[in-house]
């Protein structure tokens, strides 16, 4: 559920297995050019380095907060064979917390620490076309916003995924996962775990118009019981057990992109009902979220941009606030996003986010969130 620790003797070994083939299968090219390791087709790195300023303006009592921030990631994803790969990834953060990969510049100069953020391997049958099943620390393999997922988690466990071809423009998905969320040693209790299963489809509409639309199902087993939930993170709770009683999530998610005039748009909905709350009073039926926005540009290439708004109301238990977007202020918040983000440079990128946001309920105080970013990609 969380990302995990890398020690240096960790980290040394992962180096060696990265480094290690290329003393064992150098090659000389044909034209006695230098050798060339084997090991080194099919392999692709990739990473990114994010400089944040973050502040918070509180409009009652709590105090305003200034932060300076950095994320660091960085990885190997690798072909196997025509039908496995594997990929690995590690990224910096503060804390064990699976929606974030910030790191605080605090500490008095101190050292920041590394985290295994991906590690999985992929296969894709050559005999069963469209399908793809996945093990290990994943990529998120669901169709999703951040209304129940933030950005930054990867779950844990394996999934499958059917996408079916042949029809035109036209192609149906269905995605099945069993994820592992905690493992429980406490004698007598049980470990905690999510069975999902999502359906959908990609539609290309026409040449300037494509819709994506996926129904989900979201099972949290044993989630809510003492020992086996780490931040409650909006979510109600008593004596140490979640009260909602049980997250059972139905998730609609619409994603609709066209051109203005050679200007790229998207806009999307995102629904979520958990059909399991049955927290007591007055806490129950608060089990029901939204998310509505658009994003309009292109910052992808050097001199463009794009700009983009949201608005999503999140009562308290309508999704684990473990989980969903950290910056909006997880489960039992309501309120605005606004984001312009330009490309300076190939792989080089500025970007502002203002967030405005309240308590859905059980609260006043609203908070506004602000944070420019400058990311760089290689």
């Amino acid at each position: 559920m969380y990302r995990k620790p890398v020690s240096l003797v960790m980290l040394a070994l992962a180096v060696l297995f990265v480094i290690a083939p290329s003393v064992m299968a150098a090659e000389e090219k044909a034209d006695g050019g230098p050798a060339v390791p084997s090991w080194l087709t099919d392999l692709k790195f990739s990473g990114d380095l994010r400089i944040r300023y973050e502040g918070k303006w509180y409009d009652e009592n709590t105090a305003d907060e200034q932060h300076g921030r950095f994320r660091m990631r960085f990885g190997f994803e690798k072909k196997l064979t025509d039908e496995l790969s594997a990929a690995f990834r590690l990224a910096s953060g503060s804390s064990d917390d699976a929606t974030s990969t910030n790191q605080t510049l605090t500490g008095q100069y101190s050292e920041k620490t590394v985290w295994i953020d991906l590690a999985y391997v992929t296969y894709k049958p050559t005999g069963i076309k469209g399908l793809t099943i996945g093990a290990g620390k994943l990529k998120n393999p669901f169709v999703n916003t951040d209304l129940v997922w933030d950005s930054d988690v990867n779950p844990e466990g394996a999934y499958a995924t059917m996408s079916f071809s042949g029809l035109d423009n036209f192609t149906p998905f269905v995605t099945a996962a069993g994820l592992l969320n905690y493992e429980n040693t406490t004698a007598g209790r049980d470990d905690a775990s999510t069975a999902a299963l999502q359906g959908g489809f990609d539609w290309k509409v026409s040449d300037n118009v494509s819709w994506q639309s996926a129904v989900a199902y979201y099972n949290y087993l044993n989630y809510t019981e003492a020992g086996n939930w780490n931040k409650s993170n909006g979510n109600t709770n008593a004596g140490g057990v979640l009260t909602a009683g049980d997250f059972n999530l139905v998730n609609l998610t619409n994603i609709v992109t066209f051109d203005i005039s050679e200007l790229p748009v998207e806009i999307f909905f995102d629904y979520v009902k958990n059909t399991g709350e049955n927290a007591p009073a007055p806490d129950n039926g608060q089990d029901t979220g939204y998310a509505a926005g658009f994003k309009v540009g292109s910052s992808k290439n050097p001199g463009r941009w794009d700009a983009g708004y949201k608005y999503a109301k999140i009562e308290a238990n309508a999704v684990p606030g473990a989980f969903n977007d950290s910056d909006f202020g997880y489960a039992n918040r309501k309120g605005h996003k606004v984001s312009v983000n330009y490309c300076i440079a190939k792989n080089v990128s500025a970007g502002l986010a203002v967030f405005r946001t309240e308590p859905d309920t059980g609260g006043t105080e609203k908070q506004t969130l602000v944070q420019a970013d400058i990311v760089v990609k290689f």
